[in-house]
């Protein structure tokens, strides 16, 4: 099945970018030759609007240029924006990005402007969250959280409540990696806080949320894919590498590309297209493989320069790994099915200290019970 690639996290100046969506689309298929992208303004950070909030003009803007740039079998392009949503520990709110499957849905904006969160009890956050549910399930959409391992602007998976499950974690962006404490690319805000506790991928997965993993670029400069770091805001990214989602999909269609994310069938990287293949049995990552009697892994690394090595996480420790040396790795085991709910994914580093994770294939020791 073939690999798409393309960003899924970015800003327009119809939000708080530099440039407008035509240039955004424009560079994504143009200068870093993406086959998918999205665009996920704000709609609580306006500037153009008295309340910060974007006004439906806005909203009619982000539709048209999405639709007018979305060409299958070329460059597809993804509906969707990004707002406010709890933090769920007190403190500064969260970041949730949606995208949606067909050419648009509902513009759920906040309550309150952006500022309001940061006011002691002006926001009443389980009003927010019961509405934007509400109004999501109107409509078919993929909710990822984004920046989650943030300090200003995270996710504390640790108290977040179950109902709110999302489908998508942004593992990466310019801002940096939320995989683990003491990973790669930590997050550090513009203030010099370091990451938000409990809020890192292992917390989420801890937590038994159960999301595929992604990586976009954060861009506010209207350049997704890109390598260029961007200082041309408040605060200035920390790393200049995209992050990118890679998809295993049918086709390169709109319609292929939600439910393979839909099914959790993609992976993030920093920048570098390194191809990913992660298997459990019949299972390949984002699948749930069920009362296994014996698990037989395999993982397939290329790399675009030579891969360093494949590390096997489960259940947030590294069970295994393997060194490499060329651009192509594999890495196989047999053991004993844990006698736990489990969950494995892979990370792949490459010389030059690119990475790759693939996202989780959750393991069950017993069959789900019958709702019935």
């Amino acid at each position: 099945m073939p690999i798409y690639w393309g960003d899924l996290h970015g800003h327009s100046n119809v939000s708080d970018g530099r440039r407008s969506p035509d240039e955004y689309y424009t560079s994504a298929r143009d200068d870093a030759r993406l086959d998918f992208c999205a665009l996920t303004d704000r709609l609580d950070e306006a500037p153009a609007s008295r309340n910060g909030l974007m006004p439906e003009a806005g909203w009619a803007q982000l539709k048209d240029a999405a639709q007018r740039f979305n060409e299958p079998g070329r460059f597809v392009t993804l509906m969707g924006f990004q707002r406010s949503i709890p933090s769920w520990d007190g403190h500064s709110p969260g970041n949730l990005c949606v995208y949606y499957k067909g050419p648009g849905g509902a513009m759920p904006r906040p309550r309150h402007a952006q500022r309001d969160w940061l006011r002691p009890r002006a926001v009443d956050v389980a009003a927010e969250m019961r509405d934007l549910w509400a109004d999501l399930a109107k409509t078919d959409c993929l909710k990822a959280v984004v920046h989650c391992a943030s300090a200003r602007q995270g996710y504390t998976w640790t108290q977040a409540p179950a109902q709110y499950a999302i489908d998508l974690l942004e593992m990466y962006s310019k801002w940096g990696a939320c995989e683990a404490p003491a990973a790669p690319f930590p997050i550090v805000d513009g203030a010099g806080h370091r990451r938000r506790e409990g809020g890192t991928a292992h917390d989420a997965l801890a937590a038994g949320f159960t999301p595929g993993l992604i990586a976009g670029s954060g861009t506010h400069l209207g350049r997704p894919g890109s390598n260029l770091w961007e200082n041309d805001w408040g605060n200035a990214a920390r790393y200049d590498k995209s992050g990118l989602t890679a998809v295993y999909a049918d086709e390169l269609s709109r319609p292929a590309l939600f439910d393979a994310l839909k099914a959790r069938h993609c992976y993030a990287t920093t920048f570098e297209r390194i191809e990913l293949f992660f298997g459990l049995n019949d299972c390949v990552m984002g699948d749930v493989l069920t009362a296994p009697t014996r698990l037989r892994a395999h993982v397939r690394a290329r790399g675009t320069r030579p891969i360093k090595r494949i590390e096997i996480f489960s259940n947030g420790e590294i069970v295994r790994h393997k060194i490499g040396g060329r651009e192509e790795l594999e890495l196989y085991f047999d053991e004993t099915p844990p006698a736990k709910p489990t969950w494995y994914y892979a990370r792949v580093t490459q010389a030059g200290e690119d990475y790759a994770w693939s996202s989780p294939i959750w393991v069950r020791p017993e069959p789900a019970p019958d709702p019935a």
